[in-house]
């Protein structure tokens, strides 16, 4: 099953804050999803500029040595890296926005339809046109966050031991 958003981006941002606000709106969309989602993006660099970022979902890289089917059914199982109390109920794929990371969303998309798996590319789509024009991978976010803004820990509850602030 594929997810689809009724989000739908403005052709072109007018204004770097405009640009900075839809980030901020990406990151509070995902931090509202419901269930229990994973995101699955390429490397450890990926997850950790999204803790950074403030997302709250638990974040997992693709390289853990696992075939794709491997992965997904150990995400549909809760088996091996994704062991939890609750299964994971939806994948949602942020892989970068290149070559590469298209294939990469599009075998995991693939892979999550055979075994039933609830997948979404949306948040992978709007994040890739609304930054695209400036980067090309996940972790290069918070860098441009914080040169839209200025400052990203007022705005997204980056601390920099990783702890979110409190209040």
């Amino acid at each position: 099953m594929i997810i689809q958003s009724d989000h739908h981006l403005p052709m072109s941002p007018r204004s770097r804050e405009e640009v900075a606000e839809l980030i901020l709106e990406w990151i509070d969309d995902l931090n509202s999803l419901e269930g229990n989602p994973l995101i699955v993006v390429e490397g450890k660099r990926d997850v950790a500029a999204l803790g950074s970022l403030g997302v709250q979902p638990r974040s997992t890289s693709l390289n853990l040595g696992l075939s794709m089917q491997d992965l997904v059914g150990s995400i549909l199982e809760g088996k091996g890296p994704f062991q939890a109390s609750t299964r994971h109920d939806l994948v949602v794929v942020i892989t970068d926005w290149d070559d590469r990371g298209y294939r990469l969303a599009r075998s995991i998309k693939e892979a999550c339809a055979q075994r039933g798996l609830a997948c979404d590319l949306d948040f992978r789509r709007r994040i890739s046109a609304l930054t695209g024009r400036w980067v090309k991978d996940v972790e290069s976010l918070p860098s441009l966050l914080k040169g839209l803004t200025g400052d990203i820990s007022t705005d997204v509850g980056y601390h920099p031991d990783g702890i979110p602030p409190d209040g």
